[in-house]
């Protein structure tokens, strides 16, 4: 995100500084910002003016505010308003500064020299509905290295539109390793669920005493990440994600996850009655030592 912004045109010095809060996830980066600019200060060497920005509930930066103060009252004007499709052009503007404010569509930075937004890792042009650049995560994001929200950015993609998936698996490859993983409502995780952060059992078979030290973790590790009220606005059966160093942090939290499980297990193999038991837990450690080799590795 940026934070200030300094222009110098005809030695006329323009400082421009972004004000920002929590955002979608509830959290600072949660939703890498997006629904999370509070404020844009523009300042010379003889004005300062301030301007708000209000999105609408995904996140766009469809109005801006100037507020003024006169005899200790607040004056509040709309300066710039904008309207966008599902894939983000701008189809109508209006307001003597429309068009002049960085943050626009999913609160992310139009660069009018680039003619796209950039989201960090490359730069999405909306008049193509596409993004510029490859996925940095190559394959492994799609076999369509330029899509965008795979051509339907009104829905969230279910898993059987997920071109991945392997459907009679019902597993798909780690976007942090490579190595299969499950997925779909079959899936012992962590989920959010009215506004709060549950562990899911949803598939009993692969369950033991051991799967909630599992996901204890990763409930651990996500509130460090996103806070406390990470859930907040987020739909049920879904979790925060993305942000800084989010591929480093899936595979630290997965690695601390499988040590935890097999800490567990290895306990349970002490007391085991039967041969049945006991080779069961064997079974689930060497599970535990292969995802423990690919996930924390350095």
């Amino acid at each position: 995100m940026v934070i200030s912004e300094i222009c110098d045109v005809q030695s006329v010095i323009t400082t421009q500084s972004y004000v920002w809060g929590i955002d979608l996830s509830g959290s600072l980066q949660g939703a890498g910002g997006v629904g999370g600019l509070l404020s844009v200060i523009k300042s010379t060497s003889s004005t300062t003016s301030m301007y708000v920005p209000l999105a609408d509930a995904n996140g766009n930066s469809t109005e801006y505010l100037q507020l003024q103060v006169s005899n200790f009252t607040f004056q509040v004007s709309t300066v710039a308003y904008h309207e966008y499709p599902p894939f983000g052009q701008v189809t109508f503007q209006s307001g003597e500064m429309a068009g002049s404010f960085g943050y626009r569509f999913s609160t992310k930075y139009w660069d009018s020299e680039f003619n796209g937004y950039y989201y960090g890792r490359r730069y999405y042009c909306a008049n193509l509905s596409r993004w510029i650049s490859r996925d940095p995560m190559g394959e492994l994001g799609g076999l369509n290295l330029y899509l965008y929200e795979l051509n339907n950015a009104l829905l969230l993609r279910p898993v059987s539109e997920d071109p991945l998936v392997d459907k009679k698996k019902n597993e798909r490859p780690s976007e942090v390793t490579g190595t299969p993983v499950p997925v779909g409502p079959g899936l012992n995780s962590i989920v959010c669920k009215g506004g709060k952060l549950e562990i899911q059992i949803g598939n009993k078979t692969a369950s033991d005493k051991c799967t909630p030290d599992h996901e204890q973790v990763h409930i651990n590790d996500w509130k460090k990440r996103y806070g406390d009220n990470l859930c907040s606005g987020v739909p049920d059966g879904q979790l925060p994600c993305g942000g800084k160093d989010y591929k480093d942090f899936m595979r630290q939290t997965e690695c601390d996850a499988y040590k935890a499980g097999k800490a567990c297990r290895e306990k349970l193999l002490k007391d085991c009655v039967t041969e049945e038991e006991k080779k069961k837990l064997e079974d689930k450690i060497k599970i535990d030592d292969q995802r423990i080799e690919l996930n924390c590795k350095k």
